[in-house]
């Protein structure tokens, strides 16, 4: 909390400053929400179109979404002592199984 009260934290000069930050964090949402919303328009069109289309779309996009939480799931395990991420690596394989 005391990083935000600082003063100094807001000087525009500084590209590590709050707001600077901020809008590098804006700037790559913008980013990937531009680059999703290209990909994704064209490809929800075209099922609209071409009904056989769905199944295999669907599919395809369904196998990314798995990947994507574990990913996540596995920058947790980087974060945790050894001992915790083996016990969590060990319930997880178990319970996806």
């Amino acid at each position: 909390m005391q990083y935000i009260l600082q003063p100094y934290n807001y000087d525009l000069s500084d590209p590590g400053s709050i707001p600077n930050l901020f809008l590098q964090s804006l700037e790559l949402v913008g980013t990937a929400m531009i680059i999703s919303i290209i990909i994704a328009i064209p490809i929800g069109l075209l099922v609209a179109r071409y009904r056989r289309l769905y199944l295999p779309i669907i599919t395809i996009s369904g196998l990314f979404t798995p990947s994507l939480a574990l990913r996540h799931l596995f920058c947790l395990f980087l974060l945790l002592d050894f001992p915790l991420q083996q016990l969590l690596f060990r319930w997880f394989s178990i319970t996806c199984l």
